[in-house]
């Protein structure tokens, strides 16, 4: 894979990643059952918790941004390799980035886990920054997964 591909993809894949990143900003968690719009905040309130309002860290979500955080990283550093050093960085990317989609898709059941709250607790369902999330996490890390296999190729 040449030099300008490596550029190509590791800059798209880090552009993708950084929305993903951008996205937790918006609502975590979608209407209940009756359509009752949900109060809990966005994914940054609800993963790094309130000691006031009583609700815990959610690991499993903090795990997802620094996953985040670590394909965003990886995939600058593969951008500016040249060709078969760009497989690590590209694998790192990958692997990192699926990781965090797959751990924003269980938020609901992370966020019940950790946190005490009501019976209705069955109702919670994934908003639109959790889906937003999932989205610009597996699109960067499936062209992570290319810029890999292709600098295995190269």
């Amino acid at each position: 894979m040449g030099k300008k591909t490596n550029l190509f993809i590791g800059l798209l894949t880090a552009i993708l990643a950084a929305v993903a990143v951008f996205v937790l900003f918006s609502t975590a968690f979608g209407a209940t059952a009756d359509s009752v719009p949900s109060v809990r905040g966005n994914l940054f309130y609800v993963m790094f918790g309130d000691s006031d309002a009583g609700y815990s860290t959610v690991a499993g979500l903090v795990v997802a941004f620094c996953l985040l955080i670590v394909g965003f990283l990886s995939s600058l550093v593969g951008a500016f390799m040249p060709g078969k050093l760009a497989l690590v960085p590209f694998a790192l990317s990958f692997l990192s980035l699926a990781a965090a989609g797959v751990l924003f898709i269980f938020a609901p059941q992370l966020y019940i886990a950790a946190n005490t709250i009501s019976p209705m607790a069955e109702d919670i369902t994934l908003g639109t920054g959790c889906i937003c999330a999932i989205v610009f996490s597996f699109a960067p890390a499936l062209l992570s997964l290319y810029g890999s296999y292709s600098a295995f190729k190269a």
